[in-house]
């Protein structure tokens, strides 16, 4: 005898309804224009807890969000590592092109590997 389950998940494909519900969701409030998933932070190697919060929210949304900091001046690469860790992320995925902290430098590039990159 064998019992057939079904698949509650949106992303089956057999399950049509549940995908319509989760697509309603996402699209609920969506934001119009990037501007709208800009969120400014005073200090990015240490954002406040608001900052963090308004930053979890667009990405829950959004899948991305974009900050918007007085330190982008400053070429650090820690300022990015530091922010992730904040939100909760310490591990990077390493490419072939990433250098050895796991952050690439988006920059032109005429030579080499990193001249077929796309970043993404």
């Amino acid at each position: 005898m064998s019992t057939k389950t079904t698949n509650l998940s949106p992303f089956d494909p057999a399950n049509d309804a549940a995908y319509q519900v989760w697509r309603a969701e996402k699209l609920k409030d969506y934001p119009a224009a990037a501007e709208d998933m800009i969120v400014p932070i005073e200090d990015a190697k240490n954002p406040s807890p608001v900052e963090i919060k308004a930053l979890t929210k667009i990405c829950k949304k959004t899948n991305m969000a974009i900050y918007a900091s007085n330190s982008g001046g400053q070429e650090d690469k820690q300022i990015p590592l530091a922010l992730a860790a904040h939100l909760g992320l310490t591990r990077t995925d390493k490419s072939l092109t990433t250098d050895e902290d796991g952050v690439t430098e988006l920059s032109q590039s005429t030579s080499g590997e990193k001249q077929t990159y796309i970043p993404y």
